[in-house]
């Protein structure tokens, strides 16, 4: 039984996890300070942390969300595909939620700073292009990757606020 165990970890089968897939080109991957057990794949829950809804992680860590600039194709691409609404829609939703006390996420000025941040700050939680899921730096966990939806009408102008 040994002999071939040893044979077939040596000729490269059963002992080395799959490829990761190819993302398609508009994938946007959700990451996390690795500190602490997160959940993977819960989109509903990075929706409310980042609308600042949702303040701790389930363990009671605090959640510290990240934004690229405004003007970032990829935070367009996450605003879309989890939060729902595009970039300038929200701004309503932010100048409402401003008035009321509560900041929005911090912004960076690039996915190097934000993986920085990430790495850093204990309960941190960002986004990067789908791209970078194969080279982030120890620290960060990828917690899921999500593909933008195609860009409706309602998209360029106002926009509604997000429901709860």
């Amino acid at each position: 039984m040994v002999p071939l165990l040893l044979v077939a970890l040596l000729s490269g089968r059963g002992g080395s996890p799959p490829a990761p897939r190819p993302l398609p080109a508009d994938s946007v991957c959700v990451v996390a300070h690795a500190g602490a057990s997160r959940p993977d794949g819960d989109v509903e829950m990075i929706r409310r942390i980042f609308l600042m809804r949702q303040r701790f992680w389930p363990d009671g860590t605090p959640a510290r969300p990240v934004n690229l600039p405004a003007t970032s194709p990829v935070r367009e691409r996450f605003s879309l595909a989890v939060l729902g609404e595009s970039v300038r829609a929200l701004a309503p939703y932010w100048d409402d939620r401003y008035f009321h006390g509560t900041r929005p996420p911090v912004s960076v000025g690039s996915e190097d700073a934000l993986l920085l941040f990430v790495v850093r700050t204990n309960g941190a939680v960002g986004y990067v292009d789908g791209d970078r899921r194969s080279e982030l730096p120890d620290g960060v966990a990828s917690l899921f990757c999500v593909s933008a939806p195609p860009p409706t009408s309602s998209e360029a102008g106002g926009g509604a606020r997000p429901s709860s």
